[in-house]
């Protein structure tokens, strides 16, 4: 139920990026001003994504959802940020709190990368956010 909640919100996010400029005619229209590309793929271990980007910070959804494991869930964070920013974190996850929320931090030699988790009630990841410091 919360996946589909979780693409429902997705879905509206890019409708009302979409509609936004409803009224602005298309030589006014900056590439700014235009929705982010969906961004699709498969991680190595199967599980399909698909993501936006909005601000510097992606959302992705996982079909099927991430299983509750926390090599698996930490492998997918690495994949992805290999494919975002090129580059492969070094050494352990980090459990980080700020606003008590929980985030998972990453990083490499320049960068932090920090991942908000979601899950079902069952413990398996349905979507997270990503974003780079």
């Amino acid at each position: 139920m919360k996946t589909l909640l979780a693409i429902l919100i997705l879905f509206l996010c890019i409708l009302a990026c979409s509609n936004k400029n409803e009224t602005t005619s298309i030589k006014d229209t900056t590439t700014s001003e235009l929705p982010a590309p969906e961004i699709k793929g498969t991680l190595s271990n199967y599980h399909d994504y698909t993501g936006i980007e909005k601000d510097g910070k992606y959302v992705f959804l996982f079909f099927p959802a991430l299983p509750r494991n926390d090599e698996t869930v930490v492998s997918s964070i690495k994949e992805l940020i290999y494919k975002l920013y090129d580059t492969k974190p070094k050494g352990k996850p980090v459990l980080e709190q700020r606003n008590e929320t929980n985030l998972i931090k990453l990083s490499d030699s320049d960068s932090n990368f920090l991942s908000l988790l979601y899950k079902n009630d069952n413990g398996t990841v349905y979507s997270l956010v990503l974003w780079k410091e």
